[in-house]
């Protein structure tokens, strides 16, 4: 198994190599229906993450991959799925393999061994040609990304020892944060500020 995700009402969602995995649940009496394999990526998985989608009960789960494509696909409220897309999130790299991700509708931040950030708009990417926000500056990989919540800013740490938070909507820098400890990044998250007295 390589990741997995779980929609605590419905189902669990397991990435294995190249498939997408979905098990349906009754959470009332833990039962489990068979397996259904949803999908297929191009390449081994390295993320997946589901995104909800406001006023609705249905779902988007994403999936990142060792080639660079993301593959996205609509989960409806009866598990059915729909609308599978492949989006192409390589530079020119020598290793274009993606492997953090975080969401919120209706976008999709990226980062990986390409040394970027890449935001994508769930809405408007098309199939392998999507446009995207690069949020770059980095001089090594982007093991994690993050979103606000209030949806303004995309943060990311990277191996290079520097934090960087950018406008959502520009891609202009806004901080950077250089690791006092001189270690790799492994970790980002906007922390609301009710939390901190």
């Amino acid at each position: 198994m390589n990741t997995f995700e779980i929609n605590p009402n419905k189902y669990i969602l397991i990435a294995i190599e190249q498939k997408i995995i979905l098990i349906p649940f009754n959470k009332y009496n833990l039962s489990f229906a068979k397996p259904i394999t949803i999908f297929e990526c191009v390449d081994v998985i390295n993320q997946i993450k589901l995104m909800s989608i406001p006023d609705s009960k249905d779902e988007i789960i994403i999936a990142l991959d060792n080639s660079g494509i993301v593959t996205t696909a609509l989960i409806s409220n009866k598990n059915s799925i729909s609308n599978i897309k492949k989006i192409k999130a390589t530079i020119d790299s020598n290793d274009n393999s993606v492997w953090s991700i975080d969401c919120q509708y209706p976008y999709i931040v990226i980062g990986g061994n390409h040394k970027c950030v890449m935001l994508f708009n769930y809405e408007t990417s098309e199939e392998m040609n999507s446009k995207s926000i690069i949020y770059i500056g980095n001089e090594h990989n982007v093991p994690c990304v993050s979103i606000s919540k209030c949806g303004l800013f995309v943060g990311n740490n990277s191996i290079d020892q520097v934090a960087k938070i950018f406008d959502i909507q520009t891609g202009k820098l806004i901080a950077k944060i250089d690791n006092p400890k001189s270690e790799w990044g492994w970790g980002v998250s906007f922390i609301p500020k009710n939390l901190f007295r």
